[in-house]
């Protein structure tokens, strides 16, 4: 039984989470594609590739603004989290 699931996670695990980024990727990129072909044809792909940009641009502001504040508050935790732990008194 060990043996079978140390195969597993080292085998069968990370490939099959590349197969499914492989597969998520391509069906993103398929969609996307499209996306744009049909919005060239009726005539509004600038439209269409303007909010396509401000999406990305709000996706990657808020991701950053995200990393930042979970970065400051991991920094925050490491510098005081053992003193609060240390000042509590043992039961």
């Amino acid at each position: 039984m060990e043996r079978t699931i140390k195969y597993f996670s080292k085998k069968i695990f990370p490939v099959a989470i590349a197969l499914s980024i492989l597969v998520l990727t391509g069906e993103l990129i398929a969609h996307l594609i499209g996306e744009i072909l049909w919005f060239q044809e009726v005539g509004y792909a600038k439209t269409f590739l303007e909010r396509l940009l401000w999406q990305l641009g709000l996706f990657g502001l808020t991701s950053a603004l995200s990393l930042g504040f979970l970065l400051f508050n991991l920094r925050l935790a490491s510098r005081w989290g053992w003193r609060i732990a240390k000042e509590t008194p043992d039961r």
